[in-house]
């Protein structure tokens, strides 16, 4: 029961960054990435990255990622299951050691 119930909230914050980069994809306010005029700049290598590149990125591997998340909940790995495991400890690491500032 625990691993479906995460595998579904899994999905769904997948789904929310999917949905919030169409969001900003369309000029939406609020993009996390946008270069900041003061002194409190990050350490995100992301920062100052265009919206017009990095938003229609976070769309594909937010609705991937929720697909991803699903078939994994869903289903018991197979063949087919490996390739589901390792696009999710890739976006795993990259998410971890890579996105945050």
């Amino acid at each position: 029961m625990l691993k479906s119930t995460l595998g579904y909230v899994t999905a769904l914050w997948s789904l929310t960054y999917g949905v919030l980069g169409i969001y900003w994809a369309t000029g939406g306010s609020g993009y996390p990435f946008a270069r900041v005029d003061d002194d409190h700049a990050t350490a995100s290598i992301l920062e100052g990255a265009p919206a017009s590149v990095v938003a229609p990125v976070m769309v594909a591997l937010g609705l991937l990622g929720a697909v991803v998340a699903v078939l994994m909940t869903r289903q018991e790995p197979r063949g087919g299951g490996q390739v589901l495991l390792g696009f999710a400890v890739v976006m795993a690491v990259l998410l971890a050691l890579v996105i945050p500032d």
